[in-house]
């Protein structure tokens, strides 16, 4: 196998980069490596791709900001303007590069986007006062399942849209949220779920990773289903 990853690089073809987000170099590094990943996946043997990245933040234009007091780092609210004349063509791009892969004749697991918090969710357990000695004293951390659902809309329709024999889906919502509280939990008991403001914990990407071999009919330990 092999793991084609670059921090803030979501190697989309033809998605510009600017602002707040991916500016100058760093721009200009994903836009190399984007253009180059077709050509680089053509050389594998029939390879399967597993697509994950975190495309509310390159849809959306903006920092995550939870509506309940947390802010991603470095969060401006964006040019809305700005914003409403790019989504389509943000969209398209993603829509473009996802099916040319499958016109390649791949198979394609897109993992769905996985609910942001807006706060450090480690510092925040390990910030807490007094401190936290025990399971039982370990609070849930939570965001609202609704601000997750209109954060995440652009990004459901863009990839809703890639249709093909070769598709599979993985929700990483259904492992997080709960429709009957209305959460998406980040932490509880014992169970830490993500680390930071946007990255799952080892428990987060193993229950992720469950259901991508689920998908492809894998055989995996019981532990990356619970």
């Amino acid at each position: 196998y092999a793991q084609v990853t670059a921090a803030g690089c979501p190697h989309i073809a033809d998605l510009k980069f600017g602002g707040q987000l991916n500016g100058g170099v760093i721009g200009q590094l994903c836009k190399s490596r984007s253009n180059t990943l077709r050509p680089f996946l053509s050389g594998l043997s029939d390879p399967i791709v597993i697509y994950s990245s975190r495309l509310p933040l390159y849809l959306e234009m903006e920092k995550f900001d939870n509506q309940e007091g947390g802010q991603e780092d470095y969060y401006e609210a964006r040019n809305q303007e700005k914003y409403l004349k790019q989504i389509t063509q943000r969209s398209q791009a993603v829509v473009s590069t996802l099916e040319s892969w499958l016109e390649d004749g791949y198979k394609l697991v897109m993992v769905y986007p996985f609910p942001e918090q807006g706060f450090h969710v480690r510092l925040m357990l390990s910030w807490r006062s007094p401190p936290i000695s025990s399971v039982e004293q370990m609070p849930i951390l939570s965001t609202s399942y609704d601000v997750f659902k209109k954060r995440v809309a652009s990004s459901y329709m863009a990839l809703d849209q890639v249709e093909g024999s070769g598709v599979m889906r993985v929700y990483p919502e259904k492992m997080f949220c709960r429709g009957d509280v209305g959460r998406c939990i980040a932490s509880e008991s014992d169970r830490l779920y993500f680390l930071g403001d946007n990255h799952v914990s080892s428990l987060g990407a193993e229950l992720i990773s469950g259901e991508v071999a689920a998908q492809l009919n894998l055989t995996v330990p019981d532990s990356f289903r619970k």
